[in-house]
């Protein structure tokens, strides 16, 4: 694409769409890194994210579904299922509603902080899938990857 002519709104919505998977793609990656790092393996699926998770991780005893999701600088985990685009005339997002993850969707939510790419692991169980947002907030240290065991309710 030239970047030299002006483009139309499909055009600035594909770049941006690009530039979204590229992000959650990369987000996927560090979240794999971190717990090979740690000992587990982790697999993507052949399927895309179609099924609600985007990657499945063997614990050696057990295999979980994990959601990955980039952190926004507002420390906070999209988790309402929705694709967002920013309208071209007037530069603001929108947001659109295309379906819920359900209890059944996942088993664990991991948030990767784009500023220092520490990986944060949430049981779907801690998620309250109504709202659109799930915020870290003072449980930074309870939900950080390195401190968390493989249990679907949360306990350690």
């Amino acid at each position: 694409m030239d970047v030299s002519m002006p483009m139309d709104n499909a055009e600035f919505q594909a770049l941006v769409a690009k530039q979204r998977t590229e992000l959650g793609n990369f987000s996927e990656m560090i979240v794999a890194a971190e717990l090979f790092r740690l000992g587990f393996s982790a697999s993507k699926p052949l399927n895309g994210t179609n099924k609600g998770y985007d990657l499945i991780v063997d614990t050696g005893t057990a295999l979980y579904r994990i959601q990955v999701k980039t952190i926004t600088g507002s420390g906070q985990i999209a988790i309402g299922y929705t694709k967002r685009f920013l309208e071209w005339a007037t530069g603001s997002y929108k947001s659109i509603e295309v379906g819920k993850y359900t209890p059944e969707s996942f088993d664990f939510a991991a948030g990767v902080d784009r500023k220092t790419r520490e990986v944060f692991l949430i049981p779907i169980s801690d998620l309250d899938l109504s709202k659109a947002f799930f915020s870290l907030g003072s449980k930074r240290d309870i939900y950080a990857l390195s401190h968390l065991s493989f249990q679907k309710d949360g306990s350690e």
